[in-house]
């Protein structure tokens, strides 16, 4: 089972929405914590080596670069890079809302 149907057409720019921001995560090593293995020992680990964990993760991601606290010790050291990463996580955020609105899925957060 997948989690988007055949017919969705929001898929493909979310998968490219995803990739852009993936290869851009890459060099930040985002994946290094983000992992099953759980290195940095978090106590709620969320994985992002996949388009439908990241999709779980898609608002926090947002608010994480915004914030400037991910990686939790210094933030992205870099702003010209944290400045990158931003508009492709929001761009990403933005795909998947559609995609799941598409399969009609609630996308607001309750709380």
């Amino acid at each position: 089972s997948t989690l988007f149907s055949e017919s969705n057409a929001a898929v493909p720019a979310l998968d490219q929405a995803f990739r852009a921001l993936e290869e851009k995560a890459r060099s930040q090593n985002c994946n290094t914590c983000h992992s099953p293995d759980n290195a940095a020992k978090a106590s709620q680990l969320v994985l992002l080596n996949y388009p439908n964990q990241a999709i779980y993760a898609r608002n926090s991601i947002v608010a994480e670069l915004e914030a400037r606290t991910m990686p939790p010790s210094t933030g992205i050291p870099v702003e010209a890079d944290r400045q990158e990463l931003l508009p492709l996580a929001r761009a990403f955020q933005a795909a998947a809302e559609q995609a799941l609105r598409a399969e009609g899925e609630r996308t607001e957060v309750a709380y």
